[in-house]
């Protein structure tokens, strides 16, 4: 019987995996397709995308070549340490919460925690998703009402959930679709 594993990745993971496509699709590598975009000459992110669009290069690929030329955000230069550390700076009652549920999700085989900057995904090998939810600010009926036609069901209203533009919190509605939601199995 094999042992559960429990593994932490963050952003560096997804660079390289960037890197790995980028290579595989066009058979150059992340230092040839820097220097190639240091001649080209692009002056902004949205000039170098185009093109490398012209030279068939999208995606995450095309995204990480953008990075590689401009710069990368802090947030995927951190560890997933600082990463989940940060997200739990201004609520650190929640973080025994998060650190209950990763014990719980390693018991239950092998498991990836995924840090990004603002939420953290665990992963199963298989990548089953069973869940998608939505929040929109509660005070935004159209939203509500297109969510609503979709076959979305309003599962409750997260108090004080969003920042404002003047500093405060504003309610949100979070609705939900589940594979066994009728409609939910092309989710």
């Amino acid at each position: 019987m094999s042992r559960a594993r429990t593994r932490v990745r963050d952003w560096r993971a997804m660079r390289a995996e960037s890197a790995r496509r980028l290579e595989r699709a066009t058979g150059a590598s992340v230092e040839t397709w820097n220097r190639r975009v240091r001649e080209g000459g692009a002056s902004s992110p949205d000039a170098l995308r185009a093109w490398l669009a012209e030279r068939g290069v999208t995606g995450y690929a095309r995204d990480l070549l953008v990075m590689e030329r401009f710069g990368y955000p802090g947030f995927m230069l951190a560890t997933a340490s600082e990463l989940i550390d940060a997200q739990y700076a201004d609520r650190p009652a929640l973080r025994p919460i998060f650190d209950a549920v990763v014990r719980a999700a390693g018991k239950l085989g092998d498991v990836t925690i995924q840090a990004r900057k603002t939420f953290v995904s665990l992963v199963a090998p298989r990548r089953t998703f069973a869940r998608v939810q939505a929040t929109t600010p509660l005070a935004n009926a159209a939203m509500r009402r297109v969510l609503e036609a979709l076959g979305w069901e309003l599962e409750g209203v997260l108090r004080a959930y969003g920042p404002t533009d003047d500093g405060g919190r504003e309610d949100y509605a979070m609705y939900a679709i589940t594979r066994s939601a009728p409609g939910g199995a092309a989710v």
